[in-house]
């Protein structure tokens, strides 16, 4: 009979997980892939790159999100059976709290191993790679190959050039157009046309420049009648191109053994952050048994309003806590450890409350008691 409860426990959680999971990453990943394609639209982003970002995205939203969908999980199918009266059958069958846990805990430590190995190890890992992905993209965007008869926009959409036909290999450009905004160094806007120019990038700077050959340059101020007009035989365009912001000495990006080994404060509370999320798959799996129990009437999804409450609380105190230690107001123990405490005396109220902790008589014990009062 425990075997029989117990598969079925855990094929109905499971399949309400990946249910939950499935739903809640589709509508997280759709916003970043929108996100993504507006600054490949706008030339902050090189579109190769952007799957490549989204998949490891996919890795830390893994993180967020399993959490609170094992909790919804575990509710869901609990608050299924309480609905149809199952629940109340299989307690009158001599299954207590302790039965119920038994796989429901399985499959939650398998999860916490999971979401162990991707916080403390492959999302700082994903974290790096992401950003110098980001940063090569933006910088590729905005200092990409040329499409002969297409504007193309650099510096952040300050200045904008134009070539109608482009060499691919010798990468000359012929029968030029650039125009730039003014800027601080350059009070008016410039305008300029060349018969032909190319790319230089200075070795040992690393500054990328426009040569063009044979032109008219133009700068002033629009609406205004006073424009310099010079014609050059050569002329050199600086381009301000932003490097790649690769950002690796983040603190969420940091290597775990790195924190492991640090004494400051914040290095302290960003390593328990890390491991608050595969405890907190164990404490939500804790608290939704007994919050899944709903009445007859009460249909299935009673408590679950009830639970996203309680995770919601449970999150944002985690995360005041973290402040709090990162700021020295509090002491590392103990820290967001306090949090997981009252997760576990709220369970412990819930189920005292509940009357879970008595175990229910199983139907022989009822059969012979009634034979014995006959």
């Amino acid at each position: 009979m425990s075997r029989i409860l117990n598969r079925y426990l855990l094929k109905q959680v499971v399949v309400s997980f990946l249910g939950v999971t499935a739903i809640l990453m589709v509508v997280l990943i759709a916003a970043r892939f929108m996100r993504y394609l507006g600054q490949a639209a706008d030339g902050f982003l090189d579109p190769a790159s952007v799957f490549t970002l989204l998949g490891l995205t996919t890795l830390h939203y893994m993180v967020l999100l399993f959490p609170p969908a094992i909790l919804i999980a575990v509710q869901l199918a609990l608050g299924r059976l309480y609905r149809d009266s199952e629940m109340h059958a299989v307690m009158a069958c001599g299954v207590g709290v302790t039965q119920l846990y038994r796989p429901l805990l399985g499959f939650a430590l398998l999860l916490t191993a999971l979401v162990a190995a991707l916080t403390l190890y492959v999302t700082p890992w994903a974290g790096q790679f992401a950003e110098e992905v980001r940063g090569k993209a933006k910088h590729e965007a905005q200092v990409g190959v040329l499409e002969a008869g297409r504007f193309q926009s650099f510096d952040r959409g300050q200045a904008v050039l134009f070539a109608e036909e482009v060499n691919d290999e010798t990468g000359e450009l012929t029968e030029l157009f650039l125009y730039s905004r003014a800027t601080q160094e350059s009070p008016g806007d410039t305008a300029v046309r060349a018969s032909q120019g190319r790319f230089a990038v200075d070795k040992e700077s690393g500054d990328r420049s426009l040569v063009l050959d044979n032109g008219w340059r133009y700068e002033g101020v629009p609406g205004q009648s006073a424009w310099e007009i010079t014609r050059f035989e050569q002329h050199g365009v600086y381009f301000n191109i932003s490097p790649p912001d690769i950002v690796v000495s983040e603190r969420s990006l940091r290597p775990t053994r790195s924190l492991i080994d640090s004494d400051k404060p914040a290095d302290r509370a960003e390593l328990q952050w890390r491991l608050a999320y595969p405890l907190a798959v164990l404490m939500l799996v804790l608290l939704a048994v007994p919050m899944s129990k709903v009445e007859p009437r009460q249909g299935r999804y009673g408590r679950l309003i009830g639970g996203l409450l309680a995770y919601i609380v449970y999150f944002n105190v985690m995360g005041i806590l973290k402040v709090q230690i990162e700021k020295g107001v509090m002491p590392e123990w103990p820290g967001i450890w306090l949090a997981h405490g009252m997760v576990i005396v709220w369970v412990l109220w819930l189920l005292w409350r509940e009357g879970i902790f008595v175990k229910l008589p199983s139907s022989a014990t009822s059969k012979a008691s009634l034979e014995g009062s006959a």
